[in-house]
């Protein structure tokens, strides 16, 4: 059945969701021709609860999931071509998205971009110390002019036409900046029902606007640069209904200019207004509106329908939501163009692997964990990656074993997103069903690169369930002898163990068959990890501690290894660790690894587990 799907926010006079509507309260028309609602639900994503323990904020995960449950995406936009370098403009630029990263759920999934250093952007992660560390890396620019005012919405627009790609889910672009000095005709129009309240903003006029919110922008009265900017905005704005993208704006420079005309905060008025979400202008403050954000992106609805007209003819198609609540307010885009036919590809070719790992995010077919931890290559300037890629799937049986073919491709892009490496692997597995009807296990595979910032996209394909997903992780890969003392990535095993392979890909990394598993009940399990030194070798003190949910030491470990443990050629030694399992008490543990040199010179490492 050919559907088009749409996700509604229904708002009460109060700003908050209304749940609890069913396919009766709602009335869906295409080109104002009523359509039948034939598949409906309701989403309802919990608040993330803050965590008690300072390393569940601050430490990110070894292992990284592509859990989809819930999952919202969100991009962050701050706008350093268009900052003055006021440094309170900047404080409230960092602050702003700061709270923005803090309030993610576990399975939200966002970007950083800037829009005039984009070296210093964060690609799409769940991992929200990637995130801050990239809200601290903002620096502002030169303030606008006619030489920056188009870089923003460039940025803006580019965003916009790659989320088009992405599966229905809750997607917002937050823009974060002084706006960009557009001349408007008239008060910025949102779209939704009349009379709804914008944090900051006063109040909207009434009914909707046509796609593009054509009205509001200079047209022909506009000459030269204003010209071009207004026609730029209005291409931004029909990208994003063809996205199904909501634009929220916030703007830093608080009540400067309050009062006066300001064709920049009309601008943030009218790109928020004209797809869906709502601009933050004349506040010094933006916690409030950050709490709106998350409130109208929590919880919705998706109506489907069938498409009543199949045809991908590339025109726009306008869309109309209403609910039968007085008072209610109904944010949904305004519209969608019709997806382009699927090129066409030569019979015979078809590669589930490559066609896993071309989205901006993950695809979650097959449920996927990955860990990968990076070693020296003896001799060589190039760095081998341990990757470790954890699967679960229905047992298609419940008898003893079955036997499962997965083929696996990891690919490895450098911070430019040029591709860095890639390698192809295939494992034949004997699998036994659990006791949860599920089979798990692990496949193996190594990747040489250079030192330096990667995105890993690793996609797989099921022989048995023929389906595909994928899964992305970011990986620092080190110069290990550029630094005193360093530390290789931490793998770490488990028995009972789980089947994995290919056998004998780490035969030359570490002595053990390293796991993504980090729950245990019943388990042992042995940490391996390699120390490295530069120029001068010397005795190195290793220190392992597990720290628990209140941030205190449950277990501490300092042992010695000995110079004349670290051979001459490799400046390496070799360390392992039996984990003190049956000594901690459940719940969640971050595991720290110090190699401590005698002047102070230390490397670190964290894996987080969880004990039953």
């Amino acid at each position: 059945m050919d559907l088009v799907e749409v996700d509604v926010t229904v708002l009460d006079a109060n700003r908050l969701p209304i749940r609890g509507l069913t396919p009766a309260d709602f009335t869906v028309s295409e080109d104002r021709l009523p359509q039948t609602i034939v598949n409906f639900s309701e989403v309802d994503v919990p608040q993330p609860v803050a965590p008690p323990a300072i390393w569940m904020r601050e430490v990110s995960p070894d292992v990284k999931s592509n859990s989809a449950n819930d999952r919202r995406l969100f991009v962050i936009v701050m706008d350093d071509a268009m900052t003055q370098p006021e440094p309170f403009i900047s404080k409230n630029m960092k602050d702003a998205a700061h709270d923005i990263v803090n309030r993610f759920g576990p399975s939200d999934v966002a970007a950083v971009i800037f829009t005039l250093d984009d070296r210093k952007s964060q690609d799409f992660t769940s991992d929200r110390v990637k995130l801050s560390a990239a809200v601290d890396r903002f620096s502002p620019g030169f303030g606008g002019g006619e030489l920056f005012d188009r870089y923003p919405l460039n940025t803006i627009d580019k965003v916009a036409e790659l989320l088009t790609d992405l599966p229905l889910q809750r997607k917002a672009l937050i823009y974060i900046s002084p706006g960009v000095p557009i001349e408007m005709t008239a008060p910025a129009q949102i779209r939704s029902s009349p009379g709804a309240a914008m944090p900051g903003g006063g109040r909207p006029g009434s009914g909707a606007s046509a796609p593009g919110g054509i009205g509001a922008i200079t047209g022909g009265d506009a000459t030269g640069h204003s010209s071009m900017l207004s026609s730029q905005l209005q291409d931004i704005f029909r990208m994003a209904a063809r996205a199904n993208v909501s634009v929220y704006c916030i703007d830093p420079t608080g009540l400067m200019d309050a009062g006066v005309t300001n064709p920049r905060k009309n601008m943030l008025l009218s790109l928020a207004s004209n797809t869906g979400g709502f601009a933050v202008v004349n506040r010094n403050e933006s916690r409030q509106s950050v709490d709106q954000i998350f409130v109208e992106t929590s919880s919705y609805y998706i109506l489907g329908y069938r498409n009543p007209n199949p045809v991908a003819d590339g025109k726009f198609r306008k869309l109309d939501v209403r609910v039968n609540r007085p008072g209610a307010t109904v944010r949904s885009r305004s519209g969608y163009y019709p997806p382009k036919p699927p090129a066409a590809r030569a019979i015979g070719v078809a590669d589930p692997l490559t066609d896993a790992i071309k989205g901006l995010v993950s695809v979650g077919g097959m449920q996927m964990r990955v860990t990968v931890a990076p070693f020296a290559i003896p001799g060589k300037s190039e760095v081998a990656l341990a990757v470790v890629l954890g699967l679960r799937q229905p047992a298609a049986t419940r008898s003893t074993k079955v036997t499962e073919t997965v083929a696996l491709s990891v690919n490895a892009y450098d911070a430019n997103g040029k591709p860095a490496g890639s390698k192809r692997e295939k494992a034949t597995l004997v699998l036994r069903p659990g006791p949860d009807d599920e089979v798990r296990y692990e496949v193996l595979t190594r990747l040489d690169v250079k030192p330096g910032l990667y995105q890993l996209r690793l996609g797989a394909y099921s022989a048995s369930l023929a389906r595909s997903g994928s899964i992305y992780t970011d990986v620092e890969v080190p110069d290990f002898f550029k630094n005193p003392v360093s530390l290789s990535g931490v793998l770490i095993s488990a028995s009972p163990s789980i089947a994995a392979g290919p056998k004998d890909v780490f035969a030359a990394l570490a002595p053990i068959v390293p796991t993504t598993q980090r729950e245990f009940e019943g388990h042992q399990s042995t940490a391996f990890l390699r120390v490295y030194q530069g120029k001068k070798i010397e005795a190195v003190e290793m220190k392992v501690r597990a720290i628990d949910v209140n941030d205190a030491i449950a277990f501490e470990h300092t042992e010695t290894i000995a110079a004349g443990r670290f051979g001459a050629a490799d400046r390496a030694a070799d360390y392992r660790f039996e984990l003190p399992l049956a000594k901690l008490a459940a719940g969640p543990y971050n595991l720290t690894f110090d190699a401590v040199l005698a002047n102070g010179k230390f490397a670190h490492r964290d894996v987080q587990i969880f004990v039953r």
